[in-house]
């Protein structure tokens, strides 16, 4: 049997036009009488005066936004003061993070900086030392950029598994601001120009030297104080008790030798560990012999 009935995409589509028309009728009908109280209820704010507008010198988040804030896992390091917060990416609108909203990352707390006693200071390998205070900074021409930035570390705790419920936790170490300062080029632009080569030549000599003077037992004392500091990053993961967890080998009383070596080869590539890459390729050999002095005196191997 056989049908003259021809199909086709119009036919089609002014049948499911008329089906849909048909159903928003039916649902406004089945509406009739229920007025939105939202649209015929004036709401207080157009009945009242509101605050003035000094009730607030600082400005202030919404009541309505109150659950957009940073969040942190108090389990997730040894010590609240070398720990991290999370911006909560998914309650953002936009590229640009609101200050108080950007993820921190510390190692040692939060450091209060007095501005009036902060200085810039250039020393060391220069003939003529140079300091500057931040009403001098601010005299060099300003610069507005934008830039995203991300711990290194980030859903780092989730390779092994889930552990974290949100997005916020698992991939927050993340925020894109509107940042304003001062470049460096126009700071070193004060001094003659002939300091600026006599300081790369004199860098590039010490980078040949470097790595014999570094090798453990070579005559040079590696800094424990600077490697105490940049453990700071180690320990959220290696403890200092030497009871690591989820796989991870303890480091303390670990040889020096064998602690720069490890180093050196994630810095290369030639092991396979991305929190690992990213941190060590962030150090020079000065801070890798600074970090294997630090936990080898921290006791025997455990």
């Amino acid at each position: 049997m056989t049908s003259d009935k021809r199909y086709n995409r119009r036919s089609f589509l002014k049948g499911t036009g008329i089906a849909a028309a048909a159903t928003a009728v039916s649902w406004r009908a089945s509406r009739a009488g229920e007025p939105d109280p939202a649209i015929v209820n004036l709401p207080d704010h157009s009945k009242y005066l509101g605050e003035g507008v000094q009730a607030h010198p600082y400005g202030s988040p919404s009541q309505y936004e109150a659950n957009v804030i940073r969040r942190d896992v108090e389990w997730l390091t040894a010590t609240r003061e070398s720990s991290v917060n999370f911006t909560p990416i998914h309650d953002l609108d936009g590229i640009i993070t609101p200050n108080g909203l950007a993820f921190e990352r510390h190692h040692a707390g939060v450091a209060e900086i007095d501005p009036a006693q902060h200085r810039l200071m250039i020393n060391g390998l220069v003939e003529k030392p140079l300091v500057f205070t931040m009403d001098d900074v601010k005299r060099f021409p300003r610069e507005n950029r934008v830039y995203l930035l991300e711990c290194a570390a980030n859903s780092g705790m989730e390779w092994r598994g889930a552990q974290l419920n949100g997005c916020q936790f698992t991939d927050g170490m993340i925020h894109t601001l509107m940042y304003t300062g001062v470049p460096l080029k126009y700071v070193r632009e004060t001094k003659p120009a002939w300091m600026g080569k006599r300081m790369r030549a004199i860098g590039f000599l010490l980078r040949l030297a470097a790595p014999m003077a570094l090798v453990p037992g070579a005559g040079r004392t590696a800094d424990i104080a600077l490697g105490e500091y940049l453990a700071a990053e180690c320990v959220t993961c290696h403890q200092l008790s030497g009871h690591s967890t989820g796989g991870i080998p303890s480091i303390v009383g670990m040889a020096e030798g064998l602690f720069i070596e490890a180093l050196t080869a994630y810095k290369r590539g030639e092991r396979d560990n991305d929190v690992m890459r990213n941190i060590a390729g962030r150090l020079s050999l000065e801070d890798m012999a600074a970090l294997a002095a630090y936990f080898a005196a921290q006791g025997p191997r455990r």
